[in-house]
């Protein structure tokens, strides 16, 4: 067992030396090309400014730092605020077909979505957007009210409840919890903007250690901590089945425990009531899926659902490094020469093992590397970065012209960022020879443990490691305390120290400024030839009522017109506009001049309508198993400075003429919208871009991470 201990420390050190190495190094991620020296400079300078905030929190006094977090958590609060109020982007995928699939079914349909049919581990988020509707139906208020609400509600819960475990330790590792958290606001985003299973998943998490913490602080678990972990456990697993590593982690420390019970004691029981309170919750999360389903009229077993080891086929595609493919999804969907698709993963699973043999290892090194290459864990992009673009309903003109430079600047500092909180760890770990039983070891055990479920099990995405960020948090705070906090109560001999290795360190400072040159003549020579960045100035694109279950189509009648509104932040010149018309109909554009509307543009719409055209798949035998066909669109040349515009299609025919266009508007987050004579709204389906792309390493992202450079730098010379 003293093996044990001595093999899970020195593995923890490899993986966060790896993860680390990836995080600063790998110049691959979801916006682009990161460059590496940029990094690498930051990390630095980043490490010694929050080491000298670290020591500045730990003299102050306790009623400064309530106050502090306070103000602190209020302005975190209204930061989530604007963000939900400043941009939104509209959403595909999984997120989509939850927020149709619960529109439909608040509007009575019992019809279900073939998406969800085949993943049913979306049903309960279906019933959570349900609830959101039900409930802005009571109160007459907006969805978007409830659901950014509810986000808000979560987020919060989240950091408040880590703020106050670290305070319960040390009031200052508390308030340096919260600046980590205010310094990574983007963090938030994906959170509170598109919702999804990771912020239950993270809560119920932080409410499960919270527990754990407590119970090994007082050596004893009383049967409310049972209660508690066990109802943490069970919305952990209904939201992210992955959560399971818990378990593992916690048998890892019980066996530890229980081979030094001379020191630790009756320790090991603990784990094994934590292990069965979360066997509990695995059973009450299954009973509870199967409730929701049941409630909702749908068929968890139904003949489309996705067995298990279709993830894990996708996980070992050597080609893919173990991330989703459309291939594989359609070798499950279609399983030519099998019974079910069960068999055919199998069998495919097999086939790939045979086939690749040692370079399993290599794969699972790119798929560890994949978790660990972004530092925003890719959740700015992952269900909002549609085909390379962002499709905005509204956001500022900065953010929409310069999203692509935006987006390599916080990456950049991002990495970073990551980078300082897994040195951190990795340092504290180099300490030690052996694995200690504690509530810091169980967050690393859990840290790594949904890296290798993922990298060695399951297929992988940046964003699956997301899931540990609260961890990851804990985790660097308390490492801090024990590289930092000997140093902050003991500035001599960090002095005499710093006095010890100054020719060293003089070395290290020089090569720090001469990497910061590289990186600055790499960015001003060498990256701005990376492919540039389409812009969409402004898209609502995506049907919130229809998935080829519903009609969607809009009759004009002779002389009558329909009209929406449209903001432009900045210039467009192409119009994609969804059409579908029975018959020809005119398009008119018109520009807001000093409060007065002005014709800006006329475009001819020609008939290209098939009635709720569908396709039918091979996998489909009745209505409900079919998808709608594309929407036909017609492409306009269009010169529109940024300003406020309506489009108006008008029917100038003696007949009355059909055009598609999103009829149900509950989930649809567009500011403008379509007034109809019954009372209800509609939008058109339209994107306005630019044709011309936008280079990502602009003159301004280059001063301005230049500064950041020099600063690190400043910082380095100054504090190092």
């Amino acid at each position: 067992m003293t093996k044990l201990s001595q093999w899970a420390q020195r593995s923890l050190l490899g993986l966060f030396a790896i993860a680390a190495a990836c995080m600063i190094l790998e110049p691959y991620t979801d916006v682009g090309f990161i460059e590496p020296l940029s990094v690498v400079v930051l990390t630095f300078g980043l490490y010694f400014g929050l080491r000298a905030v670290w020591q500045r929190l730990a003299t102050a006094n306790r009623a400064f730092l309530l106050r502090l977090i306070i103000f602190l958590f209020l302005v975190f609060i209204g930061l989530q605020i604007w963000t939900v109020t400043r941009s939104h982007i509209g959403v595909f995928g999984d997120p989509w077909h939850i927020q149709a699939q619960a529109t439909r079914l608040a509007a009575g349909e019992k019809t279900w979505d073939i998406w969800i049919l085949q993943y049913p581990n979306l049903v309960p988020l279906v019933a959570l957007d349900l609830l959101f509707i039900t409930i802005s139906n009571a109160l007459h208020v907006s969805y978007y009210t409830v659901f950014f609400g509810f986000n808000i509600l979560i987020n919060s819960a989240i950091w408040a409840l880590v703020v106050r475990i670290l305070w319960r330790r040390k009031p200052y590792m508390g308030a340096f919890a919260l600046l980590l958290i205010l310094a990574l606001p983007f963090m938030s985003d994906f959170l509170i903007t598109i919702g999804y299973s990771d912020g239950l998943a993270l809560l119920a998490l932080v409410l499960l250690f919270n527990t754990v913490d407590k119970a090994l602080a007082r050596r004893q678990l009383r049967l409310i901590d049972f209660l508690s972990v066990t109802l943490a456990f069970t919305f952990a697993y209904l939201a992210r089945p992955n959560s399971i590593v818990l378990v593992i982690a916690l048998a890892i420390l019980g066996l530890l425990a229980y081979h030094r019970r001379a020191k630790y004691k009756t320790l090991w029981k603990i784990f094994v009531a934590l292990i069965g309170a979360c066997f509990v919750g695995i059973l009450l999360a299954s009973l509870a899926s199967l409730g929701i389903s049941a409630a909702l009229h749908y068929d968890a077993h139904n003949q489309y659902a996705f067995p298990v080891w279709n993830w894990i086929y996708e996980s070992v595609n050597f080609q893919s490094a173990g991330t989703w493919t459309s291939a594989d999804r359609y070798y499950t969907l279609f399983h030519e020469g099998y019974k079910t698709a069960a068999q055919a993963d199998i069998a495919g699973i097999f086939a790939r093992l045979k086939t690749y043999n040692l370079l399993l290892i290599p794969l699972w090194l790119v798929k560890f590397a994949i978790l660990w290459s972004s530092g925003t864990f890719a959740t700015g992009t992952d269900y909002t970065l549609f085909s390379q673009t962002y499709n905005w309903t509204h956001a500022s003109a900065f953010w929409v012209q310069n999203i692509g430079a935006i987006n390599l600047a916080t990456q950049t500092y991002a990495k970073a960022f990551l980078g300082v909180i897994l040195l951190v760890i990795f340092q504290t770990l180099r300490q030690k020879k052996h694995l200690k039983v504690s509530a810091y070891s169980f967050l690393l055990l859990v840290i790594m443990g949904i890296s290798l479920f993922h990298a060695v099990l399951w297929e992988v995405k940046s964003r699956y490691q997301f899931m540990a960020f609260a961890f990851l948090i804990l985790a660097a705070v308390l490492a801090c305390e024990q590289i930092w906090g000997n140093q902050s109560k003991n500035p001599v001999s960090a002095e005499a120290q710093k006095r010890r290795f100054n020719f060293t360190k003089k070395q290290l400072k020089l090569a720090l400024s001469a990497l910061t040159a590289v990186s600055i003549i790499l960015m001003a020579t060498v990256l701005p030839l990376q492919r540039g960045q389409k812009i969409v100035v402004n898209a609502q694109q995506h049907p919130t009522d229809n998935y080829g279950y519903s009609p969607d189509d809009l009759k004009i009648a002779p002389g009558k017109s329909l009209t929406q509104e449209i903001i432009l932040p900045v210039q467009a010149n192409r119009l994609q506009l969804g059409t579908g018309t029975s018959d020809a109909l005119t398009l008119e554009i018109e520009k807001n001049v000093a409060g007065s509307w002005a014709t800006h543009d006329t475009h001819n719409l020609s008939k290209d309508y098939a009635p709720h055209a569908q396709i039918e798949s091979s996998f489909a035998s009745s209505a409900v198993d079919k998808i709608a066909a594309i929407k036909p669109s017609q492409i306009f040349d269009v010169n529109m400075p940024a300003g406020s515009y309506r489009l108006t299609i008008k029917n100038t025919s003696a007949k009355t003429v059909s055009i598609e266009a999103l009829l149900d508007t509950t989930t649809l987050d567009y500011p403008n919208l379509i007034h109809l004579e019954n009372g209800k709204t509609a939008s058109f389906s339209f994107i306005f871009s630019q044709t011309k792309l936008e280079n990502k390493y602009s003159l301004g992202l280059i001063l301005f991470l230049s500064a950041l450079l020099l600063l690190a730098n400043l910082v380095v010379w100054r504090l190092w």
